[in-house]
């Protein structure tokens, strides 16, 4: 958008500068044409010319005149320059005049019949100082008109090329904004859809601002509940740390339980062998004894006396004295 604004700006602008250069132009144009009109009207008498007719007339009339006379002529002079280039007979150097012909093309006043040749001389020089006064102020105006004229050429040649840039530029401007204008339409195009996707998106994120206010409620709940969980976690914890300790105790109380129950196992396992050796050796004991009762009952029988019968209950065997 911004640079359409600017395109159109630098339209502006350029509309502007070639309205100034038409202005700029047609002012020089204006100014040539004036300076061609005054200088359109050619002059009527060339030095040459003038010089020849005065000449010719000076041969003719050798008169002396008075000089008032003569200044009073050139009064008429103006109304002879004022006279238009058509109405004037053609001059060329070759040609010589009459007295009747000068007079006819109102070169000598109307009383110049009164007046001598010399006079007439006298006022033909005095016109023909003025008109060559005339002629040379024309030439420097010219000259000047000229140089003006050429140089407003140039300046126009120059405001043409410039105008003529100008155009192109602005018609490349025009390109440019109508290239513009339509990458200003496709901007628009996307620049809607942008905004519709972005309604659509608002809405998904007040839906999702919703469920996630939803779900900080659930999570809140769900913080309680696991925060209770960790609580009866902890307490499980401890009691497991608790009951590992009790286990431990109980393991090395079973364990001492298990060596002296180990211990007395051995004692009792040697005690019972001790008892086996000693049952044997009283069996074997009690053998010999049957043995010997056998041999004494039948010994009583051949021999039996009190003292031996008190020897016998006497006798015990060597386990049941070192036990």
């Amino acid at each position: 958008m911004d640079s359409g604004s600017e395109l159109l700006e630098q339209e502006e602008e350029l509309h502007r500068m070639n309205a100034d250069l038409e202005l700029r132009t047609r002012k020089l144009l204006e100014d040539v044409q004036k300076t061609v009109t005054r200088q359109a009207v050619p002059s009527a008498w060339s030095n040459h010319a003038l010089f020849a007719a005065i000449d010719e007339i000076y041969n003719e009339e050798q008169r002396e005149t008075r000089c008032s006379r003569a200044r009073s002529a050139c009064s008429r002079v103006s109304r002879v320059t004022s006279r238009p280039a058509s109405q004037r007979r053609p001059f060329t150097p070759e040609r010589t005049f009459s007295r009747k012909e000068l007079e006819s093309e109102d070169i000598l006043p109307p009383g110049s019949k009164n007046m001598s040749a010399e006079s007439q001389v006298r006022f033909l020089k005095a016109k023909c100082k003025i008109l060559q006064e005339d002629i040379a102020a024309g030439k420097r105006e010219y000259s000047i008109r000229t140089d003006e004229w050429r140089k407003v050429q140039s300046e126009l040649k120059v405001s043409e090329e410039e105008r003529l840039k100008l155009a192109a530029d602005l018609v490349q401007t025009r390109e440019k904004l109508k290239k513009q204008e339509v990458l200003t339409v496709a901007a628009n195009e996307r620049l809607t859809l942008r905004d519709n996707e972005a309604t659509l998106l608002r809405k998904e994120v007040e839906m999702l601002k919703q469920d996630l206010k939803k779900i900080g409620l659930t999570t809140s709940a769900n913080d309680a509940k696991v925060n209770k969980i960790k609580e009866e976690l902890e307490r499980t914890r401890q009691l497991l740390k608790k009951s590992q300790l009790n286990e431990k105790e109980a393991k090395e109380k079973a364990r001492a339980t298990e060596e002296e129950m180990y211990l007395s196992v051995r004692k009792l396992e040697r005690q019972k062998s001790d008892l086996v050796g000693a049952i044997r050796k009283q069996i074997y004991l009690i053998d010999n004894l049957k043995a010997t009762k056998g041999h004494l009952e039948a010994e009583a029988l051949a021999k039996l006396s009190e003292r031996d019968f008190l020897a016998l209950l006497d006798w015990k065997p060597p386990v049941l004295d070192s036990k």
